[in-house]
């Protein structure tokens, strides 16, 4: 491939004695010059294409946002846990005027609820539900947040000393879950009943996601494991 280069045209014979006309310079005889405009019209076509594509990839608001980078979305809760629906469809049941108003209630602290729990965890995706008997005397609230958590911990008790039966606080595990109860004060001597435990929450986790179910005023709030087969019921139940 030949090069093409830029020949100046020859000047006419000059008549004698007449001073020679300086020969004009072109860009490709002034390397600094040549560079100048080269870096113009790249400028300019940089330009161009940047506006074509709008800059995609250089905003996180922009369409790079949707792809398969985008954040995780907060985890669909079920509609009913065990035999307790949420507490928006029990009340709706009962159609009652107090029990409507106190299910905007609930539904808006739930709402709160569930921005505290992302917050704690440094903004990630997270939701909370209160799910209620039908009679709507007893309730237990399930969150779940889109990361994982420490093992629950309570601080340790010589019973024995202590003179009691079993210490006030423990941790019960129930396979993948673990339950933090309250045991009401027993005597050493005396053998605790099913009603003196109460659960304070049970949880499951992982790298990626929590589930608790917590605020236990329903009838299980004794029972670590049916609170435990509720939280399974749960975690399996979310994507």
């Amino acid at each position: 491939m030949t090069e093409d280069r830029e020949i100046p045209n020859r000047p006419a014979d000059a008549p004698a004695g007449a001073a020679p006309v300086p020969r004009q310079r072109g860009i490709r005889s002034n390397p600094w010059a040549a560079g100048l405009a080269g870096l113009l019209v790249g400028a300019a076509l940089t330009g161009a294409v940047w506006l074509v594509v709008g800059g995609e990839g250089d905003d996180d608001d922009g369409p790079a946002a949707t792809g398969p980078d985008r954040p995780p979305a907060a985890p669909r809760l079920p509609d009913k846990l065990g035999m307790y629906p949420r507490f928006g469809d029990a009340a709706g049941a009962v159609s009652h005027e107090g029990a409507e108003r106190t299910a905007r209630r609930v539904a808006e602290a739930d709402e709160r609820s569930a921005t505290s729990l992302s917050a704690a965890y440094g903004g990630a995706p997270a939701a909370v539900q209160t799910y209620t008997d039908q009679e709507m005397t007893g309730q237990l609230m399930l969150t779940a947040v889109r990361a994982g958590s420490p093992e629950p911990f309570a601080p340790y008790e010589d019973a024995a000393a202590l003179g009691l039966a079993e210490p006030t606080r423990e941790v019960v595990r129930v396979g993948e879950v673990a339950c933090v109860v309250h045991n009401q004060p027993v005597p050493a001597r005396r053998k605790p009943g099913p009603e003196t435990v109460n659960v304070e929450f049970c949880q499951r986790t992982e790298d990626g996601l929590t589930v608790q179910v917590r605020g236990v005023t329903a009838e299980v709030r004794t029972r670590p494991e049916d609170v435990a087969a509720l939280v399974e019921e749960a975690w399996s139940a979310l994507d």
